[in-house]
């Protein structure tokens, strides 16, 4: 059995009011892992995007609460 089918399974076994907690966590697995060369072919395929500044924004809120959270510690 793969690790993947494992998870399957442990899904089915695990109660809804905890499923907020494993979707956030399944959710931030599935996310790239940010570094320079991801964000710059990100940028050189989307240069006309509209939705560039929203972009740019969103990160910077995320690094914004990454810092805070890390000062808090």
């Amino acid at each position: 059995m793969t690790k993947k089918e494992k998870a399957i399974q442990l899904l089915e076994r695990i109660p809804e009011e905890k499923m907020d907690y494993i979707l956030g966590v399944l959710e931030g697995a599935a996310i790239p892992e940010l570094n320079m060369e991801n964000i710059a072919a990100f940028l050189a395929e989307d240069e006309e995007d509209e939705d560039m500044e929203a972009l740019c924004n969103a990160l910077e809120d995320v690094a914004r609460a990454e810092f805070i959270a890390y000062k808090q510690k």
